[in-house]
């Protein structure tokens, strides 16, 4: 692998550079069990390229492996940044369960909402918001994903109950 990324670097090819960078990285983790090269492996491949995806989820499942939370979510939250639909909900859920660890309650709230964003029916992502909303008293936002919900319930009987709901937490908080 060593002479294939001196070979990419060579002929200018990043994208084959960086292949091959985090495949060394695999190498050192999964075969070598060289945790600490590893790091330095994905590490040397997110000062090529910051973004690198696929550096950036190996950094954060060593990370999250080694307890290093925070780190985690930092790799993380630059991942979160770069997808969209049903992965940045994965992403957000993975993030809100480690900022619950570091019981960073404005950051799990920020990435749920960014998951909920990324996909208004998500119902793990409503479920946790739900909760959260109550836990902060944060009625408005609470009243809309319960309306939300109501949106897309099938049976009229459930609709009405949830308008309702909706309804009572504005007139009531």
């Amino acid at each position: 692998l060593n002479s294939q990324i001196e070979l990419a670097k060579e002929r200018g090819d990043l994208s084959a550079e960086l292949v091959y960078s985090v495949r060394l990285g695999e190498v050192f983790e999964k075969r070598l069990n060289n945790v600490p090269k590893a790091i330095e492996t994905y590490q040397a491949v997110l000062e090529r390229d910051a973004k690198h995806k696929g550096a950036l989820l190996s950094l954060a499942r060593l990370h999250e492996k080694k307890g290093a939370k925070a780190d985690a979510a930092k790799a993380l939250e630059t991942v979160l940044e770069g997808v969209s639909g049903d992965e940045a909900v994965q992403i957000a859920l993975r993030l809100s369960d480690l900022y619950t660890a570091l019981k960073d309650e404005a950051a799990v709230r920020r990435v749920l909402e960014v998951g909920l964003n990324a996909n208004d029916r998500a119902p793990d992502v409503r479920k946790k918001l739900h909760a959260l909303y109550e836990k902060q008293q944060a009625w408005a936002e609470l009243a809309g994903l319960i309306k939300g919900d109501a949106d897309v319930a099938t049976e009229d009987g459930q609709k009405v109950q949830l308008y309702r709901k909706a309804a009572e937490i504005h007139l009531a908080k």
